[in-house]
């Protein structure tokens, strides 16, 4: 089975194509998309002090500093809670930004009951994987400069143990798009498959986003840190390896994801 995504242009030229972004799930594509001629794929605070040069007026309160909370962000009338992650491989650190709907952010037609057993799988899935250690000695397997870099696989090119996690519900309709430095989930044609695997957006890959007759792929995060890096990434050499194609020469390690406490 092969994760992948079917656009109707190319990546590097103007002639109408088929892109795929695969996760590697058993023979034929394994990785994720290619733009040539494959199918597309959270302390406490202390008490404000006054100064004995300038006392509070007396009868007022001190201000005590705002109580500190998950981080929050708004993308039209979608509320998220933004965790922190940390991505370490062979070529640098990278920092990452996760985001998770709040409960009063449904998606078209979920209702609170399913928000309650599925919302947000795709970010609990990579946290959860996180936590067991399933990202580390894995590599970047598909890297396409000017496109996207994905990872996930071991380093014989495997998918094994990717089912670590249950496949998570499509959540693409969350108002996050695929623009240059963010993260998405890879999956395969079924668009409730998504598990492990992800990939960095290198430039605004809209095609990949949410559209009547599109089910696009889940935006799930963004690097802030360590772009340079994404980049220096996307210029390695690549070419074949078996049924695997775009396959760094020299491989990508990732030696951790960690995710702030």
């Amino acid at each position: 089975m092969n994760h992948c995504i079917v656009a109707l242009n190319r990546v590097f030229s103007l002639s109408a194509t088929l892109l795929c972004i695969g996760l590697g799930l058993g023979v034929g594509v394994a990785g994720a998309a290619n733009a040539q001629d494959k199918k597309p794929d959270a302390a406490k605070d202390a008490p404000a002090k006054t100064s004995k040069a300038a006392k509070a007026p007396e009868g007022a309160k001190a201000k005590q500093p705002a109580a500190k909370g998950p981080k929050k962000m708004k993308v039209g009338n979608m509320e998220f809670d933004v965790t922190n992650a940390t991505l370490k491989t062979s070529m640098g650190t990278i920092n990452l930004e996760f985001y998770l709907r709040t409960p009063a952010s449904l998606l078209p037609g979920e209702k609170e009951a399913d928000f309650a057993q599925t919302g947000n799988a795709n970010v609990k899935g990579i946290m959860a994987a996180a936590e067991k250690g399933h990202y580390n000695g894995r590599i970047f397997h598909r890297v396409i400069d000017g496109f996207m870099l994905q990872l996930g696989l071991d380093q014989k090119l495997s998918n094994e143990k990717d089912n670590v996690v249950p496949a998570a519900k499509l959540e693409s309709q969350n108002g996050l798009k695929n623009a240059r430095g963010t993260v998405a989930m890879a999956r395969t044609s079924d668009p409730n498959s998504a598990t492990t695997q992800f990939f960095i957006n290198l430039k605004d890959n809209t095609f990949l986003d949410y559209a009547p007759g599109n089910p696009g792929y889940t935006v799930v995060g963004k690097v802030v840190g360590g772009l340079d890096v994404v980049d220096k990434m996307a210029k390695v050499p690549t070419g074949n390896s078996g049924v695997h194609s775009d396959v760094p020469k020299t491989p990508i390690l990732i030696e951790s994801l960690t995710f702030d406490k």
